[in-house]
């Protein structure tokens, strides 16, 4: 449980970000910094995906720690695709978007694994995987 990321098996353009009940929001910042940096040294263009399917409950806060992450994004992530929001969630970043114009034009939203690949793989303008 908590949080973490990994790259995508199957393509180096796409990054997973995994939030999961019960995590911190020192977890969340030191690891979402920790990618930034990473995504930061790559000279292509990527995709986050932020699994957020096994999130039940959010600690308190949550929209400064969200701010102050999006002004970490570095300008080669062309997209990040909310996987599974719960209402909360999806409240929470529509204020955030609200707040931060960089943050609506980055997130889009998905409910499934495939269907997040083939949105990372259009926004980064790429072709289909696998006749997807």
């Amino acid at each position: 449980m908590g949080v973490g990321y990994e790259i995508d098996p199957q393509d180096e353009h796409i990054y997973w970000a995994r939030v999961e009940s019960p995590f911190t929001w020192e977890e969340y910042d030191r690891d979402v910094e920790r990618l930034m940096q990473q995504i930061r040294t790559l000279n292509y263009p990527v995709a986050i995906v932020s699994d957020v399917r096994k999130l039940h409950q959010l600690p308190g806060g949550g929209l400064r720690h969200l701010q102050i992450n999006d002004s970490l994004i570095p300008e080669n992530v062309q997209v990040v695709i909310i996987l599974g929001a719960s209402v909360i969630v999806s409240t929470l970043l529509s204020l955030l978007s609200w707040l931060r114009p960089k943050a609506r034009k980055l997130i889009a939203y998905a409910n499934s694994e495939e269907t997040a690949r083939q949105i990372a793989r259009e926004r980064l303008g790429l072709p289909a995987r696998n006749g997807r």
